[in-house]
């Protein structure tokens, strides 16, 4: 939550590229297909600087994309998915999106249905997990008040989709997302 790849402040600029750039140290070992990082926005402090945010944020996106396959920047305190796709716009294409639905569920001001329009062909990654709207719990997916099963039934559409997380904080509960999720998927 420190990290701000936009950040205006030279020293948290300089912090988070710093500790990005050991993401990436673990990720040339680990060699994922996607890297995803959080986008540092934050409504009620990055609107009034969104122009500042979007140009710093962007350079520090393009030069990670360099130096990995993929790049997704995760939705969390986003009402609406307009700064990733202000991001996404003025980066290379191996930089896309990951929505969380946990986050999703609890910021977003618009349909889940907008995030995918938006975004769509560039989600590389979507973190499931669900909660009450109120709090950050990382239920199993279909156990809470997001509506999972018509958005996980949605992205399974596109082609660009390359990782689902599973972001549940009990073994227990990823079985249960994994049973459900098998379902959708019809086996």
């Amino acid at each position: 939550l420190d990290l701000n790849p936009g950040a205006v402040d030279p020293y948290v600029l300089e912090a988070t590229r710093k500790r990005f750039e050991e993401t990436l140290v673990s990720a040339k070992v680990l060699e994922p297909q996607v890297v995803v990082f959080h986008s540092g926005y934050y409504p009620w402090k990055t609107d009034p600087i969104l122009e500042q945010w979007k140009n710093n944020a962007v350079e520090t996106f393009k030069v990670i994309s360099e130096r990995v396959r993929k790049v997704a920047v995760e939705n969390a305190f986003d009402r609406n998915p307009k700064p990733i796709a202000l991001l996404l716009e003025n980066l290379p294409e191996n930089v896309g999106a990951c929505i969380d639905t946990g986050h999703l569920n609890m910021f977003s001001e618009v349909h889940w249905k907008e995030w995918i329009s938006a975004l769509k062909g560039r989600i590389f990654e979507i973190h499931l997990h669900n909660n009450s709207g109120t709090s950050d719990e990382h239920k199993p997916f279909f156990k809470g008040s997001f509506d999972a099963y018509a958005f996980l039934e949605e992205v399974l559409k596109l082609p660009e989709l390359e990782v689902i997380n599973l972001e549940n904080k009990e073994i227990s509960d990823v079985e249960v997302s994994l049973k459900e999720i098998r379902k959708v998927l019809g086996e």
